[in-house]
């Protein structure tokens, strides 16, 4: 069974920096010939190593944040599959800028994207045993849920679901890239500290989101839900937003799959779990288009500027060949993922000595062709270049 090496893929047209998927040559074998993954993922870890170092933090000095974790997060993968001492040793490195010996952590960012780093503290003290690792993830979870000294400072709705980020302009948001930040980290750390109650606490928050954001039709998720239907994007009577992103079906599937990997299955909402993921994995086999990818905007193919996104689809492709890879989905599924990988890694060409881009990236920022021999980011100051329509499906919610 192909084994995924969630990896960056990096080339000098454009940046996928999402967990893409990465898996074995047998599994990603597709019609456009696509390169033997464990070999690609060696070679773009290598890349990494050699652009942005002494650590990662150098890509773009974004802190204690998942925009540097989730492509260590990948690289991680890479290292359990190939045990090469450099990688590890780079994911260490920039934990140590931020974790000092007693597991206290520097510049912690008190809000959903600066939770995502826990998984790699998981790795690191389970990798080295160094129990400094294991004590960040426990503030970590401290910060989080709050201890009897020190109530968290999370922001939630009136029914406890927690704001993206604790800011006016998230005001009662809940958004399911979020879910992705928080909720593997918490089940895995529920399960190497013994503190079951924790796998109550995640699962609880994510079938909230979905209950409020799961749209049973198309079975795709919306990306962000206001509670208080105050939003500019926002439904005024359901209070989500208004299409389907390829990125937070990218970023739900992947918190799936992810917590389902990790929870026990005797838990009591395993089978809800395990329901709400084969669901949204019908949704997005639904929504690929004939080329193999997944667009921006799911549900307007054919609306102008709409485009493949790179990001959406390697986030997707990964949750799909790791659930097929895992027994959670049947074996249709991976011809999904074939075609997808087939089309990205056809498109993608890793480079150990391209120049930076002209503009700084994060995970899962998208980039286009556009009429220029240039390309694009989705970041929010190169979306005023797209049609309006793809604009407004696409605001950050």
């Amino acid at each position: 069974m192909p084994r995924l090496l969630p990896a960056v893929l990096l080339s000098t047209r454009f940046v996928l920096a999402a967990p893409a998927t990465v898996a074995d040559a047998a599994a990603a074998a597709a019609a456009s010939d696509p390169p033997p993954a464990s070999a690609l993922g060696t070679r773009l870890s290598n890349a990494i190593i050699s652009r942005y170092s002494p650590t990662i933090e150098e890509m773009g000095h974004y802190g204690w944040d998942h925009s540097n974790s989730a492509v260590l997060h990948g690289m991680q993968k890479v290292y359990q599959r190939t045990r090469d001492p450099a990688i590890l040793n780079y994911i260490r490195a920039y934990a140590d800028l931020f974790v000092r010996p007693d597991g206290s952590i520097r510049d912690l960012h008190h809000n959903l994207d600066g939770m995502h780093p826990g998984v790699l503290c998981l790795f690191l003290y389970q990798e080295t045993g160094e129990r400094k690792y294991l004590a960040a993830a426990r503030t970590m979870r401290d910060i989080f849920i709050g201890t009897p000294d020190q109530p968290s400072t999370f922001k939630r709705t009136a029914e406890g679901g927690y704001w993206h980020k604790s800011e006016d302009h998230y005001k009662n948001v809940m958004s399911v890239d979020g879910t992705y930040m928080v909720y593997p980290f918490l089940v895995q750390y529920a399960v190497v500290a013994k503190e079951p109650a924790l796998l109550d606490v995640a699962t609880a928050q994510i079938l909230m989101v979905a209950s409020h954001s799961f749209n049973t039709k198309f079975n795709l998720q919306y990306h962000g839900w206001d509670y208080g239907k105050a939003q500019p994007w926002a439904n005024p009577i359901t209070g989500t937003s208004s299409q389907f992103w390829s990125r937070s079906a990218g970023w739900f599937s992947m918190t799936l799959v992810d917590v389902l990997e990790a929870l026990p299955k005797e838990h009591r909402d395993y089978a809800r779990l395990l329901f709400l993921y084969r669901s949204l994995a019908q949704g997005v086999k639904a929504a690929q288009k004939e080329d193999g990818f997944w667009y921006d905007v799911l549900d307007a193919p054919a609306a102008n500027g709409n485009f493949a996104e790179t990001s959406g689809t390697g986030m997707i492709v990964y949750a799909l060949q790791k659930g097929v890879n895992l027994g959670l989905l049947d074996g249709a599924y991976r011809d999904v993922a074939r075609r997808g990988w087939g089309r990205s890694s056809a498109t993608s060409a890793p480079s150990a000595t391209a120049g930076r881009r002209s503009c700084r990236w994060r995970p899962a920022w998208a980039c286009r062709p556009t009429t220029r021999p240039t390309w694009r980011c989705g970041r929010s100051a190169c979306r005023r270049a797209r049609d309006v329509t793809i604009r407004t499906a696409t605001s950050r919610c």
